[in-house]
């Protein structure tokens, strides 16, 4: 069973030069996720920006906070504002068993004793490569490194190709 990651929401708006409050245009990004929300506050100076975020929980209680003054560019504080909500969208959910599965049909699979010595022998062989090994037991590159050491071959007296 495994828990259900909350889905973020992200709103960008972009206050007109005209209607912003002194000393100039502001940019907001507001991020929800799991009960919290974040705003991030850009708002343009003459030469330096103010820079804010503020994140509360499902009461209003502050649980981040950042203030401070910053040279740059509307273009940079532009593009801060896109880093803050683009690492939002990055969060990925988990990826499970089955899923690494269609990949690699073994992965996270127990390896037998028997599979111990087929890794020995087919390592052993003249034209062994970790890719070959990958495809002979359905595992990832890792996954077939680790067992190497396990059964006692040096993973990298293995090439990756030939």
């Amino acid at each position: 069973m495994s828990a259900t990651k909350p889905e973020p929401s992200t709103a960008v708006s972009r206050v007109n030069a005209e209607h912003a409050p002194e000393p100039g245009p502001e940019l907001t990004v507001r991020v929800e996720c799991g009960g919290r929300a974040y705003t991030l506050t850009l708002t343009e100076g003459d030469e330096r920006h103010q820079v804010e975020v503020v994140g509360v929980d499902e009461h209003g209680q502050v649980v981040a906070e950042l203030h401070g003054w910053t040279a740059m560019s509307s273009a940079d504080a532009t593009a801060l504002s896109q880093l803050f909500a683009a690492a939002v969208r990055l969060e990925r959910e988990p990826v499970t068993h089955a899923q690494r599965r269609t990949k690699h049909g073994n992965s996270h699979r127990a390896w037998s004793e028997q599979d111990d010595q087929r890794l020995r022998v087919l390592a052993s062989a003249p034209g062994a490569s970790i890719t070959a090994l990958m495809e002979a037991f359905g595992r990832s590159r890792d996954a077939i490194r680790r067992r190497l050491e396990k059964v006692g071959i040096d993973p990298d007296s293995v090439p990756y190709r030939l």
